[in-house]
């Protein structure tokens, strides 16, 4: 998994409060199957159930369930919910193709906030589509901070973009803001300043080594002509 997009998962289990938690869970999700057995047509069961899967990372599983309580009742209330839950389930399984398809029809469909945006701005960079991940990005962004939501979600993963893409001094400043901001993403964002900045110290290192053996290397070419003219 690219690093990056580790972190955005990390950061975002948060920022939905679905963060990986111990053990405990996977008792939590026996009990809901069995109540699932008595009950298999109950959908508030099936999103309990699914949101226990992305929390212990089982995204076929999820995937399923939030299938499910679409296809038994499109109109309900929560839908809306399971339809972009099945989209990051399957963002987080690798299938970014059919995650961009359905963070798509979210949209089409009134869900147009930071958080389809947010999702469609990495599956388009995980495809390649740069340009529209930025656009995509931008606009979460705004949505975000007008909306006072998200935890400053989508500046961190404009600030993994960047690194991603090399741009390591705007990625720094990035992660520095966030740290200064003091928001909860701080200690995600000084993860990866530390790396940068570890990486700098080593590259620096590199470079002066390549530095000091540089004159050894004329040196010696300047022998082996020395010689070959004898």
């Amino acid at each position: 998994m690219y690093v990056w997009l580790e972190g955005f998962i990390r950061a975002f289990e948060r920022s939905l409060d679905i963060q990986v938690l111990p053990e405990q869970i996977e008792m939590e999700i026996e009990a809901l199957e069995g109540e699932r057995r008595c009950h298999p047509l109950d959908t508030s069961l099936l999103m309990k159930l699914g949101v226990k899967y992305l929390q212990v990372r089982r995204y076929d599983k999820a995937a399923e369930c939030f299938r499910l309580v679409r296809g038994r009742d499109p109109q309900a209330r929560s839908a809306p919910r399971a339809l972009f839950f099945e989209g990051l389930a399957r963002l987080l399984r690798g299938r970014t193709d059919e995650a961009l398809d359905i963070f798509q029809e979210c949209r089409r469909k009134g869900q147009d906030n930071y958080r389809t945006r947010l999702m469609s701005a990495v599956c388009n960079y995980l495809l390649r589509d740069s340009d529209q991940a930025y656009r995509d990005l931008d606009r979460a962004e705004r949505m975000e901070r007008e909306r006072s939501a998200g935890k400053g979600t989508a500046r961190l993963c404009r600030a993994l973009f960047l690194e991603n893409d090399r741009r390591y001094d705007e990625a720094k400043t990035l992660y520095r803001d966030i740290i200064n901001e003091k928001i909860g993403l701080g200690e995600l964002a000084r993860e990866r300043l530390t790396a940068i900045e570890k990486r700098d110290r080593e590259t620096e290192r590199l470079r002066k080594k390549a530095r000091m053996f540089k004159p050894l290397e004329l040196s010696a070419e300047a022998e082996d002509i020395r010689f070959e003219g004898e």
